[in-house]
């Protein structure tokens, strides 16, 4: 998830401020290093997601997706972590041109 999107709905949903510095110090400046055999990487930086494992992470997925369009014409489907948006039509301009706009016109082929 991305992190400056997550920061702005915690916000917008009045959140304390201490409790978003907090938020925010736990998901900044996170690194990595992949191992592959006996080489090790360079460091790098995450710029998305949350800690696996930590017990905050799938509240604030929750509080990241919780505003996702619900219509009929665009399904959301969650499962832990994972999310994907689903849209079905007769045709592919009508499946793409309902993805782009959220579901929210009806379109006429």
């Amino acid at each position: 998830m991305w992190h400056n999107g997550l920061i702005y709905k915690l916000i917008a949903n009045k959140l304390p401020h201490y409790l978003i510095d907090i938020i925010t110090l736990f998901l900044l400046n996170r690194t990595f290093k992949v191992k592959l055999n006996s080489t090790l990487s360079e460091t790098g930086h995450i710029k998305a997601g949350t800690p696996q494992g930590s017990i905050l992470s799938p509240l604030l997925y929750t509080v990241y997706t919780a505003a996702f369009p619900v219509n009929n014409h665009v399904t959301n489907c969650f499962f832990a972590d994972d999310t994907a948006i689903l849209a079905q039509g007769s045709t592919t301009k009508f499946v793409i041109r309902t993805l782009q706009s959220g579901g929210r016109s009806k379109w006429s082929y």
